[in-house]
């Protein structure tokens, strides 16, 4: 499973571009509408039994439309359910299956980890019960070749065979900003907890990370929460849910801030950016447990105190309004993320949308009651657009009840079912503010709109020196999937952006990042948290050796602290300005200098650690 404030320097471009889609911040949200139409003709397959399996969006056969991929069934391959599913999309909600393997059921996602252009899939799975190479294993990588019906497995040193260690949900991510695609995954129950795996790209796969894991095992998502250039993640266990990368394959846990655990549970949990910080923000369902219903939640973290605050505004607060699963995606293309609610059960089974307007309010504009035949909801997910109008559509999984007493699994669509008028593109990801490595690896999103005709194409440009370029060619004629893998190049640069290029025959449209992001290579994106103060100042910086600390008023001392909160320093005797303090024997990363004045007040101010 899956879903992602630095300053920007240089001047404010001012620019007019044909076609050039802009997004808007703190907008009206209450005259805007949604709605969804089913299209699951080719979905239900009565063959599939029940228990969670995990349910992704991939154009595995790159022909520009979304397929469906899933893995797998609890009595796998005795039921007809088994391996790798592919339902192949025809872009206008029909659908058509492909399995492959004698394994499941499980979690998966998608991603090219050999770089070769072609999609291939990571999964982590209970039923490991075949003898060869595919299958064998709980967690297992497996290469496509382009067609999303033959796959090969590239997966020496992932998880276990036998029966005693199991794994589920699972997602790509380039852990270690190396340029290739790692693994992460969680345990049902908690039984081998949560473990991340570093591509060697050659097949072969070493361990960086293990904790452990509790209590359920339905997610488990990558993204970069605070907005450092370091893959995070999150899952639901009942141990903690977010977890931030330190940039190799290690990660420390910060709940700091979030609901208590112990009495009530995070579940349904996604992540995804609310406030356009370039931050991956989080949302969660929070119940009591046996009760499994609750109230809605959404936090964004704060990178300076180093915790979650509560961005939930006015988003129902518990029965009857009460919610099981979650999904972070901009619903209504208006540049900021909405919030995706899912209710599992029975006749009440229903999801709503409700619109962000980027401050901590929500408006819900559409909710769609499910039929009467649902039992349970397994998996819910948004942001892709299967049919090319314009809006992400709705994507899950869940269980019906087929006769008296006996259920099974079938993935359910709804289509946002505007119809568009003219050819358009606007931007995903990145959108503004992130911070991203150079030489790794994050996805170029988009959503196109469409009129009915001829298929369309997309050409992808980049520039390091703001809106108006020069642009660099990324690719062109690439499939118009909404989703295209990029490693980053070796620029750096605080003013880049991405310009969208939709194309059919001869008619195209275009748009341009609405706000520039970073490229960096651990020297740029470090903004001066205290610029409204002249109270406490630090220079240079980044640093290598030492650095200098200026202030205006009486301090009672300064504290060094690192990303996670730690205090690594500590100096009460700052009589002197400037303040000089040796760093040389501190690893490379961004810290925090925490001043606590006589007063009682404090100020934070941000430098980074680099090497020579």
């Amino acid at each position: 499973m899956k879903k992602f404030s630095l300053v920007v320097f240089g001047k404010i471009h001012v620019i007019f571009l044909t076609l050039l889609f802009v997004f808007q911040t703190n907008i009206d949200i209450s005259a805007q509408s949604l709605n969804y139409t089913q299209s699951n003709s080719g979905l239900q397959n009565e063959n599939w039994g029940l228990f969670y399996s995990e349910i992704e969006f991939a154009d595995v056969n790159a022909d520009g439309h979304q397929d469906i991929i899933s893995i797998g069934d609890c009595n796998s391959p005795d039921w007809g359910i088994h391996g790798i599913m592919v339902y192949f999309g025809d872009g206008a909600g029909h659908w058509t299956l492909s399995m492959n393997g004698n394994f499941g059921y499980g979690g998966i996602a998608a991603g090219d980890v050999n770089n070769d252009g072609f999609l291939d899939v990571g999964y982590g799975m209970r039923n490991n019960n075949t003898t060869d190479d595919f299958g064998d294993q709980t967690l297992e990588v497996a290469l496509g070749d382009g067609s999303g019906t033959t796959w090969s497995p590239w997966d020496d040193g992932l998880g276990n065979t036998g029966s005693a260690a199991k794994m589920f949900a699972a997602d790509f991510a380039d852990v270690d900003n190396d340029g290739d695609l790692d693994i992460g995954s969680t345990s049902p129950d908690g039984l081998t907890g949560t473990q991340i795996y570093l591509n060697n790209s050659d097949g072969t796969w070493v361990q960086s990370f293990q904790c452990a894991s509790a209590g359920a095992y339905d997610v488990f998502r990558f993204g970069d929460l605070n907005n450092d250039g370091f893959m995070d993640f999150v899952t639901d266990s009942d141990l903690g849910t977010a977890y931030f990368g330190d940039g190799t394959g290690g990660f420390i846990h910060n709940d700091q801030g979030l609901p208590t655990l112990d009495s009530l549970k995070r579940r349904g949990i996604s992540i995804g950016d609310v406030n356009n910080d370039g931050s991956a923000d989080l949302a969660f369902t929070n119940y009591l447990e046996y009760h499994e219903t609750g109230q809605l939640n959404v936090y964004v973290f704060d990178k300076l105190q180093q915790q979650w605050n509560d961005f939930s505004g006015n988003l129902p607060d518990g029965y009857p309004d009460s919610y099981d699963l979650t999904d972070i995606s901009d619903m209504n293309m208006d540049g900021i993320g909405d919030l995706v609610a899912m209710n599992e059960f029975g006749s009440s089974g229903r999801f709503t949308v409700f619109l962000g307007d980027g401050n901590s309010q929500w408006q819900e504009t559409a909710s769609v009651y499910l039929p009467d035949n649902t039992a349970v909801a397994l998996d819910l997910t948004a942001g892709r657009d299967v049919d090319h109008n314009g809006y992400p559509d709705i994507l899950m999984l869940k269980t019906i009840e087929q006769t008296v007493m006996e259920y099974h699994n079938i993935p359910d669509l709804y289509r946002e079912s505007s119809e568009p008028s003219a050819l358009s593109v606007k931007p995903v990801f990145p959108k503004g503010h992130e911070l991203i490595f150079q030489n790794s690896i994050r996805n170029i999103e988009w959503v196109s709109a469409v009129p009915a005709g001829e298929m369309s194409q997309i050409r992808l440009e980049y520039s390091v020196n703001g809106p108006a370029g020069p642009w660099i060619l990324i690719a062109g004629n690439l499939p118009d999937n909404g989703c295209y893998q990029w490693n980053f190049p070796e620029v750096v640069s605080a003013d880049c952006y991405i310009r969208y290029t939709v194309f059919r025959g001869r008619e195209e449209s275009q748009c341009v990042s609405p706000a520039g992001f970073s490229i960096t290579d651990g020297t740029i994106g470090i903004p001066d948290v205290n610029n409204d103060k002249a109270v406490v100042r630090v220079f240079p910086n980044p640093a290598s050796n030492q650095i200098a600390i200026t202030t205006t008023s009486s301090s009672n001392g300064f504290d060094l602290v690192d990303v996670y909160g730690r205090i690594v320093m500590q100096f009460t005797d700052v009589a002197s300005s400037p303040f000089l303090i040796d760093i040389s024997s501190l690893s490379d990363g961004i810290y925090f200098i925490r001043m606590t004045s006589q007063d009682g007040s404090s100020d934070v101010l941000k430098f980074m650690k680099a090497s020579e």
